[in-house]
């Protein structure tokens, strides 16, 4: 079956929430023109449990979602490569159809 549609590339990234106008700099270098910020309540991964019950919001997570062109997000990807480590983010990345292509362009 053939899924109808624009193939387009979709970015999930963890991220605490500082670096949030970091990650729009360089959405926007990259002509990305879209996307949202969702707020995290808790999760667990390789440093154990964690929980957004703190007083200050330094290290509040949220996931920043993008859908864009598949050139476009490769190229964003590679800039956010070396942020990898050193802030410790988490990148999902999937090869998605939309509907409304210029939505997404």
């Amino acid at each position: 079956m053939t899924l109808p549609g624009t193939e387009r590339t979709r970015v999930e990234i963890l991220v605490d929430a500082p670096l949030v106008p970091q990650m729009i700099a360089l959405l926007s270098k990259h002509a990305i023109r879209g996307h949202t910020v969702m707020p995290t309540l808790s999760g667990e991964g390789e440093a154990g449990v964690w929980d957004d019950d703190l007083i200050t919001s330094a290290q509040h997570k949220v996931i920043v979602l993008v859908v864009a062109e598949p050139d476009k997000a490769d190229a964003f990807i590679e800039d956010i490569r070396p942020l990898l480590d050193s802030y410790g983010l988490i990148v999902m990345l999937s090869t998605i159809n939309v509907l409304r292509p210029e939505k997404f362009a």
